[in-house]
């Protein structure tokens, strides 16, 4: 696992390109999203999360939230984050083990 989850690690944005942490850093909020495109419940609280993060930035960046994905399926995870103007760790290989580590045991 590269960096894991800090200010140290490499992210991508939500078109899937390499960013740096200047959002990461900078941010007053960093908030970790774990979600998945199979579970009914990701998708209207993945919106609300989106507008809240829409509203709470609008007067300059404040919140930054890091997507994991618990989708098996690397595909469907880069069409989920495209949706939205989160950020994500390099490798999506090493979602399922973070997602372990930061002690996430369900989805909403």
């Amino acid at each position: 696992m590269e960096g894991g989850i800090t200010k140290h690690a490499k992210y991508r944005n939500a078109k899937y390109e390499e960013c740096d942490n200047t959002s990461v850093t900078k941010a007053t909020i960093v908030a970790i999203l774990v979600s998945a495109e199979w579970w009914p419940g990701c998708g209207p609280f993945k919106e609300k999360l989106k507008a809240a993060y829409t509203e709470f930035n609008k007067d300059g960046k404040k919140l930054e939230v890091i997507y994991l994905s618990g989708d098996k399926d690397e595909v469907k995870f880069k069409g989920a984050i495209a949706k939205t103007p989160f950020i994500t760790v390099t490798n999506y290989s090493d979602h399922e083990a973070l997602i372990k580590k930061v002690k996430i045991d369900g989805y909403p």
